[in-house]
């Protein structure tokens, strides 16, 4: 977090009351040693793998934490396909789909995610020629009238999200009852750092077609 505040980890929060059932995290080699050191110090049971991921299929180190070994495991297990280097939109899809339920993510969320990855990566809408940046075309799909600040995911490089997947719609209902938790757990645990989190959500934000977020 800025402003001298430390960084919630609303991740931790979410999974450590029962709302998510797993956490992936990529990193490097050495940030995973750390990252999974931590969450077993806490009690947590954590597998790890090692492949390509991202837009750019650079190699990472994944990390899946959960509150026991079988959850881990099958967090684990559903990204294991997607780590091939060639794999056909359609199957790409349906794994990605597995892995969000395991991450336990909205269904409709996890549905609009894999309907982007068979449209064609960064295209708007079906047949485009032009491709943009991925998040844009999520965000773009997601767009409503009157945004929820809840579900503003357009911070996440930054580390200031209540969620951490890509909601269907801005107003989604099911992802508003989980950031809703989640910023309760945030203020429960550490109230000057979730005003300072909640504060800069708020704010308007800019996404450009490459993808960056102003504001």
């Amino acid at each position: 977090m800025h402003g001298g505040h430390q960084r919630i980890d609303v991740e931790w929060l979410a999974l450590a009351a029962g709302l998510k059932p797993a956490i992936r995290i990529a990193a490097t080699a050495l940030e995973a040693s750390a990252i999974a050191g931590r969450f077993q110090a806490m009690g947590a049971a954590v597998v790890t793998a090692r492949g390509p991921v991202g837009v750019h299929r650079h190699e990472h180190t994944l990390v899946y934490v959960a509150r026991d070994p079988e959850a881990a495991a099958a967090a684990r297990a559903a990204e294991r396909p997607l780590l091939a280097t060639h794999l056909p939109p359609r199957d790409k899809a349906y794994y990605a789909g597995e892995l969000g339920r395991r991450l336990g993510y909205p269904r409709c969320c996890v549905d609009a995610f894999t309907a982007r990855i068979l449209r064609g990566p960064g295209k708007l809408r079906a047949g485009d020629r032009d491709s943009v940046h991925e998040d844009y075309v999520a965000a773009h799909d997601a767009y409503v009238a009157k945004p929820d600040w809840r579900l503003n995911n357009l911070l996440l490089r930054q580390h200031l999200r209540l969620v951490t997947f890509e909601p269907c719609r801005y107003d989604c209902g099911l992802a508003l009852a989980f950031a809703a938790e989640v910023l309760r757990l945030c203020q429960a645990s550490d109230p000057a750092s979730a005003h300072v989190l909640a504060d800069r959500l708020k704010r308007p934000l800019v996404l450009t077609a490459a993808g960056r977020a102003l504001g």
